[in-house]
């Protein structure tokens, strides 16, 4: 999956609209990600301020790095292993989205058009696609090692059995 070059553009340009309120955007952001689900405050234990901070970070360096997919795509990926790793559940993207579409509305108000939405929407399709990837490859790999034993045990068992009714 890719971003079309004009949705790019309108998320970039919108970014820049957010940036200069970034502290507002996130408390906002949060404040309806745990509405929508209380459940995953669980999942930022340490100061939420600094999280605030570090996701915005985050996002600018994303969009920044739209035009740049041969960058990007790994660090999603690594950041998808990272949000595995602290017990992120595939819905609790949902979640976060719906709360991120939410508060881009909040924040760009009229400038949150039809064109904007659709780009934002994409972004987040593309973002979680490729934090989701590595999360996917890494649960494939474990499943492949987990059936190669699982074929190795058989085969044992099947030789054991085998020698015992030759004994």
């Amino acid at each position: 999956m890719i971003i079309q070059p004009s949705a790019v553009s309108i998320i970039q340009s919108s970014f820049e609209q957010i940036k200069p309120n970034a502290g507002r955007f996130t408390r906002v952001f949060y404040d309806r990600l745990f509405e929508r689900d209380p459940s995953l405050k669980k999942l930022f234990i340490r100061d939420i301020r600094e999280q605030r901070k570090k996701f915005f970070r985050m996002l600018g360096s994303i969009v920044k790095n739209l035009s740049n997919p041969d960058e990007l795509e790994p660090k999603l990926q690594d950041l998808g292993s990272r949000h595995d790793y602290y017990s992120v559940k595939r819905e609790d993207y949902r979640t976060f989205f719906e709360a991120f579409i939410y508060t881009l509305a909040a924040a760009l108000g009229n400038d949150f058009d039809e064109n904007t939405r659709h780009a934002w929407r994409d972004f987040c399709d593309y973002v979680g696609a490729h934090m989701c990837k590595e999360i996917r490859a890494e649960r494939e790999e474990i499943m492949e090692q987990i059936r190669a034993q699982a074929e190795a045990a058989t085969a044992v068992s099947a030789e054991s059995s085998s020698e015992e009714t030759v004994s």
